[in-house]
């Protein structure tokens, strides 16, 4: 049969609550916290569901990424130098190389991609980038509270690798124009010396596409934070489709390389690749899919709760499946469709 919401509670931070009464409730968050929460009540026993209890957690991917190869160009080629992320008044990005679509209804390969960067000469990683580094953070820290200070220390790899551009964005750009013209026009200058010196050499970024099984999951682990709640376990692992898919990727494109004579590639099978160099990921989806039964998903087609008359999800979660790309825009995609869907019966002729 079907349960219903009646209210939910919100704490503060100082463990002050409130109760919130509504005919419909949204819960959307990070994929991690909105399984959280939901595993959450349901040990509690503030929340009540079906079947489809058996499938939280369920099914979860992420977005697994890592350095496994190089290229040594046997001269200058702007037809790599595409790949590399760029920046300008618009943003930042990059482009990247998957494999050509297959037509038939059977998919052998997932839509794993690489991109590539440029790699450092010796002087440049031990003297130049330690440097940036410091330099990159104290302009950050000068607009944060000294609680909210960034550590060198304790940053993402990416961060000191390739995506400087996008914490110049976040960070100072709404903050003062002429640090940001500064630090746009230091990264040009990094990249232009980095040609100068390490043109023929690139590293290769994997991002690989993961196969949705129910062997990788989520769940409550003994610790918890202050208000009782008990925090995540991540359990997940590439499957043999998903280490085969970028094996593939990297054997088609040396095999161009080598024959168009664009230089050598080399680079590690992901056979032989230990689990916790792709841990560090991103774009965490799964654990709440969507689907049309609760005996396998936790969602209908219009993201409510199967045995719940009035609580919707919407977050990466949903997702039954995870693709290569970023998942913003579809997770954008998904909130208008649901908010559309609940304002219907109000709009009028």
């Amino acid at each position: 049969r079907d349960f219903q919401i009646d209210s939910i509670i919100a704490s503060s931070t100082n463990m002050k609550t409130l109760k919130v009464y509504a005919k419909k409730f949204v819960l959307s968050g990070g994929t991690l916290e909105s399984i959280r929460t939901i595993l959450n009540s349901l040990k509690k026993e503030d929340l009540q569901l079906g079947i489809e209890r058996k499938n939280i957690g369920l099914y979860f991917m992420s977005h697994p990424k890592c350095i496994s190869g190089q290229i040594k160009l046997k001269k200058s080629s702007n037809y790599f130098y595409n790949f590399l992320p760029k920046s300008g008044n618009n943003g930042c990005g990059y482009w990247g190389l998957s494999l050509k679509n297959r037509k038939s209804k059977k998919r052998d390969f997932l839509n794993s991609y690489v991109r590539f960067s440029l790699d450092k000469p010796l002087f440049y990683k031990l003297i130049i980038k330690p440097f940036i580094r410091k330099i990159i953070f104290l302009l950050l820290n000068l607009f944060r509270s000294k609680e909210d200070k960034l550590n060198v220390n304790y940053v993402p790899s990416q961060l000191l690798e390739q995506d400087y551009n996008f914490y110049y964005n976040f960070y100072l750009k709404k903050n003062i124009n002429i640090l940001f013209r500064l630090f746009d026009f230091f990264s040009n200058f990094i990249t232009f010396f980095k040609k100068l010196f390490s043109n023929k050499y690139l590293k290769i970024h994997n991002y690989l596409e993961m196969e949705p099984r129910k062997s990788n999951k989520v769940f409550l682990n003994k610790k918890s934070d202050k208000f009782g709640n008990y925090f995540l376990t991540v359990d997940y692992g590439l499957s043999n489709i998903d280490k085969a898919s970028i094996n593939k990727l990297h054997q088609e494109l040396k095999d161009y390389i080598e024959k168009n004579n664009i230089g050598e590639m080399k680079s590690f099978d992901f056979e032989d690749i230990p689990n916790d160099i792709y841990r560090g990921s991103s774009h965490h989806l799964g654990g709440l899919i969507m689907g049309k039964s609760p005996e396998n998903s936790v969602v209908d087609f219009n993201l409510k709760v199967h045995s719940l008359e009035n609580l919707y999800l919407i977050s990466g979660g949903v997702f039954p499946t995870s693709g290569s790309g970023n998942p913003s825009w579809t997770i954008a995609a998904l909130s208008i469709r649901l908010a559309e869907h609940l304002t219907a019966k109000f709009r009028f002729s």
